[in-house]
């Protein structure tokens, strides 16, 4: 009778995972710019990003401005949005970070006396895990700098968080 207890336990744990099916854990690097120019090109690898990768890019491009002007910037139309913290943006992130404010949204057009961009956006996957290896470029009051940081973001239950650093250069 044991015997049959453990075989029909061993026959119900393997069906249980087999109707789960398999665990997939998503892995992928794209490289969001090219950064061979002095102004940064979007990449068509932005068709590559799921929708929750789409809004954790869509968060850091509300912060961060790249080549603005006219009420848009280039890397929030690469994502599908005409204008920068319009509507359909704010409403975008606000669908997957649940803690995002309109207030948090920027908009500064390249020609103002101080203004920043990306020069370069890395972005890398590990499961659940999301990193965007940036190198961040601004001006103020005519004098230019710039500096690399990382980004790290979490996906529970289809919303997206991001993970605070101690340092940008903790990996």
């Amino acid at each position: 009778m044991s015997r049959f207890l453990i075989i029909t336990l061993t026959i119900l744990i393997s069906s249980c995972s087999y109707l789960s099916g398999p665990q997939i854990t998503k892995n992928k690097s794209v490289e969001i710019f090219d950064s061979s120019n002095s102004k940064p090109v979007m990449s068509s690898n932005i068709s590559k990003l799921d929708d929750e990768e789409k809004a954790a890019l869509a968060y850091l491009s509300a912060q961060i401005n790249t080549e603005c002007k006219n009420g848009s910037c280039e890397l929030t139309k690469a994502l599908g949005f005409e204008k920068q913290c319009g509507k359909e943006h704010i409403a975008f992130i606000k669908e997957y970070f649940d803690d995002f404010r309109k207030s948090d949204c920027n908009y500064m057009p390249d020609d103002s006396v101080s203004y920043t961009w990306y020069n370069e956006i890395k972005f890398n996957r590990l499961g659940e895990y999301m990193s965007f290896e940036n190198q961040i470029s601004w001006v103020v009051d005519g004098k230019e700098s710039s500096e690399k940081e990382i980004r790290k973001f979490e996906i529970a239950d289809g919303k997206v968080s991001e993970q605070k650093l101690l340092s940008n250069y903790q990996y």
